[in-house]
């Protein structure tokens, strides 16, 4: 079942150029992660510990229903083989070198006004306002692509099954995050985007940095409700053609219940959001 997200869709349009062969793509700093097992998905504890989190924080009753949080069961031991992945979100100065050589058009955000920029389009903050496609046209043109969203949930919180990129119970200081209503929250030290890396203390086992808040990232998979009750557990992947992908980690618009790492939430891959972003992930 698709959640509704409290966020503003961009408009999406503009014509693609050539790329340019002459501009050198500069590779990120880069995760290698061995292959292994990891729990993915979350148990009985896990659900009403999220109930109970929205409750504790005001949020809405429709939200902070046990049953809203099914699509995340159940919690079972999943092989991901050997991948990297991006250590932070892709930046804004990142993106505008695929602009510059012609491979990536700018973002929504971009075309903005001066206040949205200088809220969410620094240099240093993750890139946003872009559509699933654009997201994963980026990845390849340097040399990657999206992570699947197996991938995505072990980097984000490691072979434990932990909740958050830090461990089991939620802390308002380590990510950046809204409030229950969806709104700007200044309390952890940014009303908006924060620049990537702004909390080395939320890094995952793995060092993976902005796994929870900053914004929510594309990841390769279509979204199913019922994606966990497929019995496969060697790299699971659902990369064909739909309407909605997964989008996971939550964002500086969201309650502190979405930053869970086993949250999952559903986006028409054709919407651009400002508080969306992405990471690219890489096969060796």
């Amino acid at each position: 079942m698709w959640r509704m997200l409290p966020v503003i869709a961009l408009w999406v349009g503009g014509a693609l150029p050539a790329p340019d062969a002459r501009v050198t793509v500069q590779r990120p700093d880069v995760v290698w992660i061995p292959g292994g097992w990891f729990l993915r998905g979350s148990d009985e504890a896990d659900i009403l510990y999220a109930v109970d989190l929205c409750r504790e924080r005001g949020g809405h009753p429709f939200a902070c229903r046990p049953d809203a949080f099914v699509d995340e069961a159940p919690r079972e031991r999943v092989w991901v083989s050997a991948f990297g992945i991006d250590r932070t979100e892709v930046t804004f100065a990142a993106w505008r070198r695929c602009v510059g050589a012609n491979a990536c058009a700018p973002t929504r955000i971009n075309n903005g006004s001066e206040a949205a920029r200088n809220r969410l389009a620094q240099p240093s903050h993750p890139v946003a306002g872009v559509t699933w496609d654009e997201a994963r046209r980026y990845c390849e043109w340097v040399s990657g692509r999206l992570p699947t969203e197996a991938e995505w949930e072990r980097a984000a919180r490691g072979h434990d099954g932990r909740r958050f990129p830090w461990g089991n119970y939620y802390n308002a200081r380590l990510a950046n995050h809204g409030r229950p209503d969806g709104g700007v929250d200044g309390g952890d030290g940014f009303r908006w985007a924060a620049p990537v890396g702004s909390f080395p203390s939320a890094a995952s086992p793995y060092g993976v940095l902005d796994a929870a808040g900053n914004v929510w990232e594309w990841t390769a998979d279509v979204y199913e409700p019922e994606a966990y009750m497929d019995r496969t557990r060697v790299d699971p992947a659902r990369e064909g053609g739909g309407g909605f992908r997964v989008i996971r980690g939550g964002s500086w618009a969201q309650p502190p219940f979405r930053l869970r790492a086993a949250d999952r939430e559903a986006v028409p891959e054709g919407e651009a959001m400002p508080d969306v972003g992405f990471r690219c992930a890489y096969d060796r």
